[in-house]
């Protein structure tokens, strides 16, 4: 994948912010209207994130909206190492022996995993350990897991209440994203060319982080990249695990998360 300019989305962000921002706060106030609480095993709360002192927050709207991903909030940073956590244990999209061993340049087995399990460890992940218990094995990473899938799918399934990829659509923003960005050739491939006819591009916006794993960052500005429809759709359906390793596996995406 070809190195992307920071500063892609910098001339389009003040038009993001004042059409997404209110969309964002209306449905959130509509949702919490319902009195659901949206936590993960009380180490996780998505008020933090769009409430202050109780009172919907445009300000933390903006930011989940329009930051980089070292500039998120710290529960931001942790939901995502969570939920890829969860998908890479829960999905053995990678091989030991082959990948983490290798990355670490170990041969020991229960240090290897030992090293990678410490990439993620966040408050969300802690509030699932048992005291006591050693994290070793890819077996003592899974169960781990059990609880954790679990409620993460429920809260998931609750954000994607408030959150939605298709708010875009109803903004008509997507193609502005993307025309916005300059960018001429697929990102993934190098190959295809992204073409536009006045205000409409023939490119689609892909998500860094998956939406369906990751719904929390659906509508985040910088999580978008503009790419062909073969690389968006068909190459990721048949190589979803090849694509979370090489992207996970890249352990500087998560450090840049710390």
């Amino acid at each position: 994948m070809n190195k992307l300019d920071k500063g892609i989305y910098d001339n389009v962000k003040k038009d993001y912010l004042d059409k997404m921002v209110p969309v964002v706060s209306a449905k959130y106030k509509k949702f919490r209207a319902s009195s659901c609480t949206l936590f993960l095993n009380n180490s996780f709360d998505l008020k933090n994130i769009f409430e202050s002192n109780c009172v919907i927050d445009d300000k933390k709207i903006e930011k989940l909206l329009v930051s980089h991903f070292d500039k998120m909030d710290e529960n931001i940073k942790n939901y995502i190492k969570t939920c890829t956590f969860a998908y890479l244990i829960t999905n053995k999209v990678y091989q030991l022996n082959k990948d983490i061993k290798k990355y670490f340049n170990c041969k020991d087995s229960k240090k290897a995993v030992q090293e990678y399990f410490n990439y993620f460890r966040n408050p969300i992940l802690e509030s699932y350990l048992k005291t006591g218990e050693v994290y070793d094995t890819m077996r003592s990473l899974q169960k781990v897991c059990t609880n954790l899938n679990e409620d993460l799918l429920k809260l998931n399934k609750q954000i994607g209440k408030f959150i939605n990829y298709d708010y875009l659509y109803e903004e008509e923003l997507r193609d502005k994203i993307i025309i916005t960005s300059g960018i001429d050739i697929c990102p993934y491939c190098g190959r295809q060319f992204i073409t536009r006819f006045k205000d409409r591009s023939s490119a689609d916006l892909d998500h860094f982080f998956p939406k369906k794993y990751l719904p929390l960052l659906s509508l985040s500005l910088y999580n978008f990249i503009p790419s062909c429809q073969i690389c968006n759709s068909r190459f990721k359906r048949q190589h979803i695990k090849k694509f979370y390793i090489r992207l996970m596996m890249d352990m500087k995406i998560m450090l840049y998360l710390m």
